[in-house]
C-alpha cells in the first residue's frame, strides 16, 4: 500500500507544515534538505510507494538535529499515521 505522500499535494502540504514549525526546507520531489537557526538539521527522504521514509541525521550538529527529528516525526506521523520511520546517523 502507498503512502499519503505519493501525491504532490501532500508532499506540498508536508513542506508547509515543516515551515510552519520553524524549519527552512528545500524541497526536491521526496526529498527535503532541512535547517533551522541557519543551521543544517536533517535531510528527510520519502517513499511512498514502500509507506516509508528515512530521516538523516547530521552528525555535524547533532543536539539540533535530533530536537528536530522529535518534531518532523510527529509531523509525519500526523500526516501518515502508517509510515515506516528510519532514523539513519551520517557520518
Amino acid at each position: 500500500m502507498s503512502s499519503a505522500f505519493a501525491s504532490l499535494e501532500m508532499r506540498q502540504a508536508l513542506l508547509y507544515r515543516l515551515t510552519k514549525e520553524g524549519f527552512h526546507a528545500r524541497m526536491h520531489g521526496y526529498e527535503y534538505f532541512i535547517r533551522r537557526r541557519g543551521k543544517f538539521v536533517c535531510v528527510v527522504v520519502l517513499y511512498p510507494a514502500w509507506s516509508s521514509a528515512h530521516i538523516y541525521k547530521i552528525s555535524w550538529n547533532p543536539k539540533e538535529s535530533e530536537e528536530a527529528i522529535q518534531v518532523i516525526s510527529k509531523v509525519l506521523r500526523e500526516m501518515d499515521p502508517n509510515l515506516n520511520l528510519k532514523v539513519i546517523s551520517t557520518h
